[in-house]
């Protein structure tokens, strides 16, 4: 196992570059990196502070000061100081293996099979192109079949390839550049026997110990298209325009040779009745684009030249013109550059331009970028200690208050109506009134206004703590109701609960309806299961919310309960579609308890998750243990960690992370 870092002195380097962009080369080192730490987490979950003191010291030390102006948790902010990690990363390793990293030896496998290709295409276009000059002094070389293979083709691939970038979003041109992205596939084992040459060719002449620590790593190649999208399998298509460059740069090369040297004779036969005039006239069509440089006769044929260039089986050559026969030399020349060899030129820079923009617009929220992120954010229990107990980025220890609907909706009630509601044992007719109405997607409102260091938006005064299954029906952020009085709700609000009469009277407060929850870009929406949230206490919330911002960094902006049948369910889930997030993506967090086995109905409410918050959503995962009367939020067991990640894995979503909210060893 490869130590933390190999050299234990950040400051170590040249300058770091802040406004570095990224690269495909980067994105495989990074990968590396971030896998080489969670192959330590995942094997020893101790080693959780040591990371996270590592990488808090170097953004303290060295990435915040290079970011001024930044605010964290946005998308610019995010980018630039993983991009700085990266380089310290870099910097920090052994230098005997530096320049065989992954990315290092990505870039010049990259470099390898281009110029291969390039060849490849180099000798294919000059084969083909003496091909179709055959010229056997009989008769003249026939430029409709030379326009056919070397334009007409070309134009016909420009134009495809056109028609799939603007009609790219459609489902047919979809399943389509799926099919041809396979091209992708058959080029990526160049790429990784072209890396794994370069490595093999470096570490011929290294010592044994860093031969042996460079085989150990395996994988150099691990482009990840539902990641990376376009960034992650252009790389692998450059080839492919570089072999259309070299395929168009010899066929020029070789028709300008055989013009130059070799006394060609060209004419043009079909064996329908077209007239010389129609032919000119689609001559001067296709020498269009450089007609403005090079007129009748030099850039084209002229109409005579036309007509007299016509090939007929029943004619000898002598009976043609010479410099009829030459003038459609410059014709089929231009004609290749122009419509086989810039447009191939024009694809490479705009498949270049598009990976840069692609590059620019990653959003480094995977699930393993956002807990390296996480790390580098969350301040350390010193950094809490040495600012007199509390730091700027800790939250203010305030109760949690989720919300708490029936287990299943009432029979004959439409299930958007029943946050709020008597419970069973109330009369049919009597309603509530309008002030005391929550939609599914509201959290009640705070009895203060959030303090200074941003606490969470919503912190009733008061938090129910019984079982829903105490009562007939459990209402949204009430209190548990005096035995004698079953129809009579109580709301926690900073007033007493008022009787609740037969005809309710209209109220000066409007009737909130269904308002987004505004999400800041260090907060998330949390999800508590309902038999973790029935044994919490309210001492337990602020060690919940201190926990949650050491695993990812976010505070907690509303949360709600589920767990308990179809309606909390559909509270939950309309709580994160009504979100207003202010830095999106969206940010989910679970907790779970572990010592449950991941069952179907888990791992489907995991889905509905994902398809309410969205596809590039943050979620996390995390696990508690079974609870006891000294700790209520113990660390999971190891073997139930690793049942819950088989089952995660088995998903196959790059954005659900899964964390254990404490280990045995850390201090909450």
């Amino acid at each position: 196992m490869a130590p933390l870092l190999r050299r234990t002195d950040p400051d170590i380097g040249d300058a770091l570059s802040p406004r570095q962009g990224w690269t495909v080369p980067d994105l495989i080192d990074f990968d590396y990196f971030v896998d080489e730490d969670e192959h330590v987490l995942r094997a020893n979950p101790a080693e959780r502070k040591r990371f996270a003191d590592r990488d808090r010291r170097l953004y303290l030390q060295r990435i915040a000061p290079l970011l001024p102006g930044l605010e964290e948790h946005k998308p610019q902010h995010r980018r630039r100081a993983l991009r700085l990690w990266l380089q310290l990363r870099r910097r920090a390793e052994d230098p005997a293996l530096a320049p065989i990293l992954p990315g290092s030896a990505f870039a010049r496998g990259q470099r390898l099979v281009a110029a291969g290709l390039g060849l490849l295409g180099l000798f294919a276009g000059i084969g083909l192109a003496s091909a179709l000059l055959q010229y056997n002094g009989v008769r003249p070389v026939n430029v409709s079949w030379y326009l056919f293979w070397l334009v007409l083709i070309q134009i016909m691939l420009a134009g495809a390839t056109v028609a799939a970038w603007y009609g790219r979003r459609s489902a047919a041109v979809k399943a389509t550049m799926h099919d041809v992205s396979l091209l992708a596939h058959l080029l990526k084992p160049l790429f990784v026997a072209a890396s794994r040459w370069v490595q093999r060719a470096r570490l011929a002449n290294a010592p044994i110990e860093v031969r042996d620590r460079a085989q150990a790593r395996q994988g150099l190649v691990r482009a990840q298209f539902s990641l990376y999208g376009p960034a992650a399998y252009l790389p692998m298509l450059f080839p492919a325009q570089v072999f259309g460059i070299g395929f168009n740069l010899g066929a020029i090369l070789c028709t300008v040779a055989l013009a130059w040297f070799t006394d060609l004779a060209f004419g043009w036969g079909s064996a329908l009745n077209v007239h010389p005039q129609a032919i000119y006239g689609l001559t001067r069509l296709v020498a269009l684009p450089w007609s403005w440089l090079f007129g009748d006769g030099v850039g084209f044929p002229t109409l005579e030249q036309v007509a007299g260039t016509r090939i007929s089986l029943k004619d000898p050559l002598a009976l043609y013109d010479a410099g009829n026969l030459r003038s459609w030399r410059w014709f089929i020349v231009l004609a290749v550059f122009t419509y086989g060899l810039l447009p191939r030129l024009i694809l490479l820079g705009l498949s270049v331009l598009t990976q840069y923009r692609a590059l620019a617009a990653l959003p480094f929220t995977h699930q393993r970028a956002q807990a390296l992120y996480a790390r580098l954010l969350t301040p350390t229990l010193e950094e809490v200690t040495a600012t007199s107990g509390h730091g700027p980025d800790m939250p203010i220890p305030a109760p949690l208050t989720p919300l708490r609907g029936p287990r299943s909706a009432p029979r004959g009630m439409p299930p958007a109506s029943i946050t709020d509601q008597a419970p069973a044992a109330a009369p049919a007719t009597e309603e509530r009134p309008a002030s005391a109405t929550k939609t599914a997607a509201s959290v009640t409102a705070p009895a203060s206004p959030p303090a200074a260091h941003r606490t969470p938006e919503h912190t009733p005064a008061t938090m129910p703590q019984q079982r829903p299954d105490a009562v007939p029906a459990k209402t949204t952020g009430t209190a548990p109701t005096a035995a004698d009085r079953p129809a009579e709700p109580a709301v926690a609000t900073a007033a007493a609960p008022t009787p609740q009469p037969a005809q309710p009277e209209p109220t000066p407060e409007p009737t909130p309806g269904p308002a987004a929850e505004r999400v800041a870009a260090d907060a998330c929406l949390l999800l508590i299961h309902l038999d973790v949230m029935d044994v919490l206490e309210p001492a337990d919330h602020s060690r919940l919310q201190r926990m949650l911002l050491r695993h990812a960094g976010w505070r907690i902006a509303a949360s709600a309960t589920y767990g308990g049948g179809s309606a909390m369910t559909k509270q939950a889930l309309e709580l994160i579609e009504n979100a207003d997030w202010q830095a999106p993506p969206a940010r989910v967090a679970l907790i779970q308890d572990g010592s449950q086995p991941p069952i179907t109905e888990n791992l489907r409410f995991l889905r509905q998750v994902r398809a309410a918050a969205g596809d590039t959503a943050q979620v996390l995962l995390a696990l508690v243990g079974d609870p006891t009367d000294d700790d209520r939020l113990p660390p999971a067991d190891a073997f139930d960690y690793t049942d819950w990640q088989r089952k995660i894995d088995q998903l196959g979503d790059p954005y659900l992370r899964l964390e254990m909210l404490a280990t045995a060893d850390e201090e909450v």
